[in-house]
């Protein structure tokens, strides 16, 4: 018979509806964790399928700390995981209402301090350095162009100096590009699947612009091994370290669905004020025994064919 997990590992993490959080609960659970999902009243946890049976679901809202205080008490988690955020695509990028996560982390951080909690780690975003063109690594100075990047960046700021007087050891984690079976598709990996599957022309621009993406579950696999390092602090990039163009991920994307299947580049103009190259430098993570570990072919192969079996149920 397995034993019970200790208290060292008992995480709550927030955001477990969500396409990363899923993806970190998944990951703590096959590494024996026991698991706390912070989950709003009228979440159904879709995205956690069985697993769910596995986890204990706190109901309450991030913004209300006292729906949620005692049962977190309750649980006494050793690690909390900060997923959840609003408003992350789209016009509510610029939405003063981003302000709300600021307040919303903070409480959150609060609670877990007051349920014993001596690890918080918050996921951040690579919308912190603005607007970069080259590789970055932690020392990059950040000067967000979006209102979702600059409440990333305060959040992560305060968090961490909270946590420094709480005594509590603190990572955050900045996130560049995911992707994988489940993501949302208002972002371009799965958009181009749908779009291709559904034997459209994706119109897209010339794609000359570098970008990092790196498989869900080798993000949550990051994640988790900070989690279970407490020598693990600070801030850390998280990608693959392995950029492409937007030409080439088009090129293997319809590649994997019909090699035939037209792409429409040059059809869109680039934006104006856009990133032309997101490239994580990931050597915090790769010297702390972390590497990704799924090739970028598997993955969007596995993507794909989750979105072909989902079209086909559908």
């Amino acid at each position: 018979m397995s034993s019970s997990p200790s208290i060292s590992q008992r995480a709550v993490v927030t955001g477990a509806s969500g396409f990363i959080g899923s993806a970190v609960v998944r990951a703590l659970l096959a590494q024996g964790w026991a698991v706390a999902a912070l989950a709003r009243p009228d979440s159904h946890l879709a995205r956690l399928g069985g697993d769910v049976d596995r986890v204990t679901v706190i109901r309450g809202r991030l913004a209300e700390p006292e729906s949620y205080r005692a049962a977190l008490a309750d649980f006494a988690p050793a690690v909390a995981i900060h997923c959840a955020w609003d408003g992350i695509s789209g016009a509510t990028r610029d939405s003063i209402a981003q302000a709300t996560n600021y307040v919303d982390s903070l409480a959150f951080l609060d609670a877990c301090r007051q349920a014993g909690a001596g690890s918080w780690i918050g996921l951040g975003s690579q919308a912190e350095y603005g607007v970069p063109d080259r590789r970055l690594d932690e020392a990059q100075p950040c000067a967000p162009t979006t209102l979702y990047g600059a409440v990333k960046l305060a959040t992560g700021q305060t968090a961490g100096l909270a946590a420094a007087k709480a005594g509590m050891r603190f990572a955050w984690v900045r996130v560049f590009h995911v992707y994988g079976p489940g993501d949302s598709p208002t972002f371009m990996v799965p958009a181009l699947i749908e779009k291709l599957l559904a034997g459209e022309r994706p119109a897209l621009t010339a794609g000359t612009q570098i970008w990092d993406l790196l498989h869900v579950d080798d993000a949550a696999a990051a994640i988790v091994h900070i989690a279970a390092h407490p020598d693990l602090e600070g801030v850390f990039n998280l990608g693959s370290g392995d950029p492409r163009t937007i030409r080439a991920i088009a090129e293997d994307v319809r590649d994997a669905v019909d090699p035939a299947l037209p792409l429409g580049f040059g059809e869109v103009a680039m934006a104006p004020n856009g990133p032309t190259h997101l490239e994580a430098d990931i050597g915090r993570l790769r010297a702390s025994g972390w590497s990704p570990a799924i090739p970028w072919t598997d993955g969007v192969a596995a993507t794909v064919a989750w979105h072909r079996a989902r079209k086909e149920q559908s």
